[in-house]
């Protein structure tokens, strides 16, 4: 058609599925400068997988080999592109020790810390590192960029309080890190036999036998159902403590 459009005409010769003579069974994607230059034969840089382009190439080759001039410029262009630096050499016996005495006692090129140095914070805590405790200072409270003036709850704070912690910790290690319920190993949560929030304003809510070592699918069975529970708990955390408070 006389009045067809470019685009009108891309799409009808794409209907038309033109196929790679090279084999490969793509089809060509039709472009609007084909309209001008005519449709290719094959798609781009497979025209030397076909029978043709590889017959044209080995005509162009056949019989022909590289001069010396074009054998040493190849050759001269790959070393440059191989780091040879000590290739062919040795390090003498006197830079070997010396490379190995430079070396000795390092855990890698990578640190410089040497077997037998004590860290500058070994055995220093919160309690006993006057540095670190007025940097925590510093940074508590309203003096933290994050404070939001005060919104944590009474909970948020039992449980980021050392008394927590320990207590937590105290249990863990009682109950060798072991579901007390169903015997499993791995991730464990500390189960508060009477409920935390019967008794945050007393000493059970810290007192190692109001707590019990749980898996995470068995904690998950006590939520609001505690009391349900606190009988067969107790029983087992006396065996560990003992039948009277500490």
């Amino acid at each position: 058609m006389k009045n067809q459009s470019l685009q009108e005409w891309v799409l009808e010769e794409q209907e038309k599925n033109h196929m790679c003579e090279c084999g490969c069974g793509q089809i060509i994607i039709v472009k609007p400068q084909h309209r001008s230059r005519g449709l290719p034969k094959y798609i781009q840089g497979h025209f030397g997988k076909s029978k043709e382009g590889r017959e044209m190439s080995s005509k162009i080759h056949k019989g022909k080999n590289n001069s010396e001039e074009t054998k040493t410029l190849i050759r001269n262009k790959r070393k440059l592109q191989i780091n040879i630096g000590m290739r062919g050499k040795h390090h003498t016996e006197e830079a070997k020790e010396k490379n190995r005495q430079a070396h000795l006692g390092t855990r890698g090129s990578f640190t410089s810390f040497k077997k037998g140095n004590i860290p500058h914070n070994k055995g220093l805590t919160k309690e006993n590192n006057i540095g670190m405790k007025k940097t925590s200072e510093k940074m508590s409270g309203k003096n933290n960029h994050q404070w939001k003036g005060g919104i944590s709850t009474e909970r948020d704070v039992f449980y980021r309080s050392d008394g927590y912690k320990d207590w937590r910790n105290s249990i863990f290690k009682r109950d060798d890190y072991i579901c007390q319920n169903c015997g499993k190993t791995g991730y464990m949560n500390p189960h508060h036999i009477i409920p935390w929030r019967d008794c945050k304003d007393t000493p059970l809510a810290l007192h190692i036998m109001n707590g019990i070592t749980l898996c995470k699918k068995c904690h998950k069975k006590t939520i609001k159902k505690e009391y349900n529970f606190s009988r067969k708990f107790f029983k087992i955390t006396r065996k560990e403590v003992g039948s009277k408070w500490e």
